[in-house]
């Protein structure tokens, strides 16, 4: 599980964007230092190969903010049901679940995971909805 950030953190996409994560207002900022120098200030532009860096930072970024799981959230569940309820592909889940992409246990022939591991893995971009 990602760590939780008591306050502003940075994560650097490129080194002329930033995401700013702060935690104590469960909020993120888009930056681009070259804003703040004398570029177009309140304006980011993204280049197109920045833009898997972005997804992927905020992902990440997005992981740390999350709520953490109640109790039905870490409820052991069916990879079955886990595909009903996320509209995922059961297949998809089981190869995630061998490659340990998502966080499950097996159970006799069956593999078990909770509500939260599907988050999670869904969240940074291990698993893709149908």
């Amino acid at each position: 599980m990602p760590k939780r950030w008591e306050k502003m953190d940075t994560i650097a996409v490129s080194s002329r964007l930033v995401i700013e994560i702060d935690a104590g207002q469960a909020r993120l900022v888009i930056k681009s230092p070259a804003a703040e120098t004398g570029g177009h200030a309140g304006q980011v532009s993204v280049a197109r190969s920045e833009i898997a860096a972005l997804r992927e930072a905020l992902d990440r970024a997005a992981a740390y903010l999350a709520p953490p799981p109640d109790e039905q959230d870490e409820a052991e569940i069916s990879l079955k049901e886990a595909a009903r309820l996320f509209d995922l592909d059961h297949g998809l889940l089981a190869e995630a679940a061998q490659r340990g992409e998502l966080a499950a246990r097996r159970s006799g022939l069956s593999w078990l995971t909770t509500r939260w591991a599907v988050r999670q893995a869904l969240s940074a971009g291990r698993l893709r909805p149908r």
